[in-house]
């Protein structure tokens, strides 16, 4: 193993880097609609797909031509068993069981086992959308509607869909304003019946669904707060989180969780309090400093990787090479950028961590994992694509949130699904590499 240069290991910045690889869920307000295969299911607050600590959600019943409300199939037969609480999504060939109570998810076919969940939501399982297409051989797309105002379709797709996403979004247009006139309509059943007009002098009535919802939760102790946590992780709602400076300091797993799931931590303290803020500033930056190996296929090129290396290095962050010299750009081997660390084996990856728990060391380290060579894609095929997704997010409005999840789309579209297949290759490979290390570090 080649040293460049010393640095102190501390995992912040790893967090806050890995973060922005992640899709992120979007806001409460928008509205998400569901496409099977060339058709649009009805809207209904109990059916709308939803994010939740980075995972799309869908209801199981979305997969059966019997329960989805279009009729369209997409080869896949559901079931739901209410006193086990196990949801089962099948064909001749596979068969998905979500166990609920237990949180876990195998292929009862061939005894595979899935690191992945269903979750309750207005009293309906919801499956992960990702996990069941993967399983099943089915794709899904994620757009937003140039129409609708924080509208946005996700749309599953088997080998009988016809329409591309472009020409199905502008096709399906007037089908899916319908769909939200009859929610609309729904939610305010009063509008469809006459009403006596009011004196212009009195105040208008507020639409409630137009008004923004802030959740937030004041916590001097850690009484009920895992409760809390559980209700909001079934519900795929989102909240700030005022913890006192000694919820933090003793709480440290809960707050990792709380972070972790997508929420937002303030320290609680009255005004003035300027001691109580200060330990809760330093008992949140203890937290960052965990033992763990991130490994990872380096940084999208819609980051400046330059910064990113200049960023980890100021945190003590020390970014290791797997058989490379080079910080790779995600879905390209090459971007010009040296790592701190090269090392080529699995073996040598967990003397290097182990050397850094033997030595004191509270903070983690990140390996940087090239893409297999037959999956990395042409750099200027990928760079034009994602400046291209770039422009367009930017045109639409796009920001926050929601920026992750349309440019992956978006680059998905562009490069004609081929960033989706080495998307999933370089996470293949990741594991691979990351569980080859493990096996070496329990040795």
């Amino acid at each position: 193993m080649r040293k460049k240069r010393p640095v102190l290991p501390l995992v912040l910045a790893v967090i806050l880097a890995v973060g922005m690889f992640q899709p992120m869920p979007a806001a409460a307000a928008n509205l998400y609609f569901t496409g099977i295969n060339d058709s649009v299911a009805p809207l209904t607050s109990s059916s709308m797909p939803y994010w939740s600590g980075g995972t799309l959600y869908v209801p199981y019943t979305v997969f059966d031509a019997n329960q989805n409300g279009v009729g369209v199939s997409l080869g896949l037969y559901t079931s739901y068993n209410h006193r086990s609480h196990i949801v089962t999504i099948f064909n001749l060939k596979q068969m998905l069981v979500f166990d609920l109570e237990r949180g876990t998810c195998r292929d009862d076919m061939t005894g595979a086992a899935y690191d992945a969940r269903a979750v309750m939501r207005y009293g309906k399982p919801y499956v992960p959308l990702y996990v069941v297409c993967s399983v099943f051989g089915l794709e899904y797309s994620y757009n937003q509607l140039s129409y609708i105002s924080q509208g946005y379709l996700v749309r599953i797709k088997s080998a009988d869909a016809v329409l591309d996403d472009g020409l199905f979004i502008d096709r399906a247009r007037e089908l899916i304003n319908n769909r939200l006139r009859d929610y609309t309509q729904s939610l305010s059943p009063a509008e469809t019946t006459p009403t006596i007009p009011v004196s212009p002098s009195e105040p208008p009535e507020v639409d409630g669904g137009n008004v923004a919802t802030y959740l937030a939760f004041r916590c001097e102790s850690a009484d009920g707060l895992s409760a809390i946590l559980n209700t909001l992780d079934g519900t795929g709602q989102y909240a700030l989180f005022f913890l006192a400076p000694q919820v933090i300091e003793e709480e440290g797993g809960l707050v990792r969780r709380i972070l972790g799931t997508g929420h937002s931590v303030g320290i609680l303290a009255w005004e003035g309090e300027k001691e109580a803020l200060s330990r809760g500033r330093l008992a949140l930056e203890e937290l960052a400093h965990t033992p763990v190996m991130v490994v990872c296929a380096g940084a999208k090129s819609i980051l400046d990787l330059g910064l990113t290396l200049e960023y980890l290095e100021t945190h003590g962050v020390p970014a290791l090479g797997f058989g490379t010299s080079e910080l790779p750009a995600f879905y390209t081997r090459h971007s010009g950028f040296q790592v701190d660390y090269r090392v080529d084996t699995p073996e040598e990856l967990a003397a290097a961590f182990r050397a850094s728990l033997e030595l004191g060391f509270d903070g983690g380290m990140l390996v940087a994992n090239p893409i297999p060579e037959e999956y990395s894609m042409d750099p200027a095929v990928i760079n034009t694509a994602i400046s291209e997704a770039l422009a367009q997010a930017k045109a639409s409005g796009i920001h926050g949130k929601e920026t992750t999840p349309f440019l992956l789309a978006k680059v998905k579209e562009l490069t004609g699904g081929d960033s989706l297949d080495s998307n999933i290759q370089l996470v293949f490979n990741n594991a691979r590499v990351a569980a080859k290390t493990a096996a070496c570090l329990v040795k």
